[in-house]
């Protein structure tokens, strides 16, 4: 899971050596994996997800061959029926077909370092599907996270933790609805697992008590796609955006205390609570991983397709017959960064 993202860019022959003499110490460590990507540097710290991104072009624009991290969905059934669902999943909903996927051309061309974040949902009749895709990412070094909805997480966390020790799963995102004390515990004391929120739906007392316990958290933009827009369309009291305000208005004053480093968003976040307003130029070009489309994208393994991100479903594309590097260009293309 990712905590923070470090960007930067060598400028002269000192700054290369600094960057090799440090690199190398990583590497030694044993704790960091790491990959070249057109020509930048990509490492990930196995012990906290942080990122630094090397890059090594004349202008400083990162020009990646390579996913840095696919954003793949798995199921549409899930049996929690949350009403806010953007992908719409059901009781009834598919499960990817795992055999086709991980053998089709654009599984196999992905290469070793790079992250996929799977959105599961719930396990019940997947738990041997995941697996199978777990062992294929283990077997082609890519590093595998999936995110789970809380009580599903509560039921199988000893499964999913088995799958960490045996170097199958890198991190685990629970998406949380009631935050007591047994899920904290469990938060706290386990390694890379992270809370999934979103914008408008946690309510701020729900984030104090995961930044009381020290938990790290990954904030959702609220996606007004699938049911998520009849939700807010039905959200007379305007419940979603008191949300919002009241948890802009806390991370401005996280952000200058020591817990700051406990949070990271994604980019509909970003945009939703105004992020880039309430940090320097400098920390937000160190931290901020990439606009849409820069160096990820989103997957449907259900349908076998893809898009820009998750929230671009009607521009869904197959990816039958395409490795995912032609399809980062084809994205990369799209999203304005050719």
């Amino acid at each position: 899971m990712i905590e923070i993202i470090k960007t930067w860019t060598t400028q002269n022959d000192a700054e290369e050596m600094e960057f090799l003499e440090d690199f190398q110490k990583r590497q030694e460590s044993g704790n960091w994996v790491s990959y070249l990507n057109g020509k930048s540097v990509c490492e990930i710290s196995l012990e906290d997800g942080t990122h630094i991104r090397s890059i090594f072009e004349e202008d400083g624009i990162y020009r990646p061959e390579n996913l840095e991290c696919a954003d793949v969905h798995l199921s549409d059934k899930c049996e929690v029926g949350c009403k806010f669902c953007y992908a719409n999943c059901t009781r009834d909903g598919k499960v990817a077909d795992i055999e086709r996927f991980i053998s089709s051309p654009w599984f196999q061309s992905l290469k070793p370092g790079m992250e996929m974040a799977c959105n599961l949902n719930e396990f019940k009749g997947n738990i041997d599907h995941l697996e199978k895709l777990l062992d294929a990412c283990k077997e082609k070094g890519i590093l595998a996270n999936v995110t789970v909805e809380q009580r599903t997480y509560m039921k199988n966390k000893e499964v999913l933790h088995c799958f960490q020790i045996e170097g199958k799963l890198f991190g685990i995102g629970v998406s949380v609805k009631v935050i007591d004390e047994y899920l904290l515990k469990d938060l706290e004391e386990c390694r890379n697992v992270v809370a999934h929120t979103i914008t408008g739906i946690t309510p701020v007392t729900g984030y104090q008590k995961l930044i009381a316990n020290k938990v790290k958290i990954l904030i959702l933009g609220y996606k007004d796609i699938g049911r998520g827009t009849q939700f807010k369309v039905e959200d007379e009291s305007n419940k979603i955006e008191m949300n919002r305000l009241a948890l802009k208005r806390y991370i401005k004053f996280l952000l200058d205390t020591k817990v700051s480093c406990l949070l990271s968003f994604d980019n509909l976040a970003i945009d939703q609570l105004g992020i880039k307003d309430m940090i320097s130029e400098e920390n937000y070009g160190k931290f901020f991983r990439g606009e849409e489309a820069t160096c990820t994208y989103f997957v449907n393994a259900v349908s076998m397709q893809y898009a820009l991100n998750s929230l671009d479903s009607e521009n869904l594309k197959s990816i039958e017959n395409k490795t995912s590097q032609e399809i980062l260009k084809l994205v990369r293309r799209e999203g304005g960064h050719e």
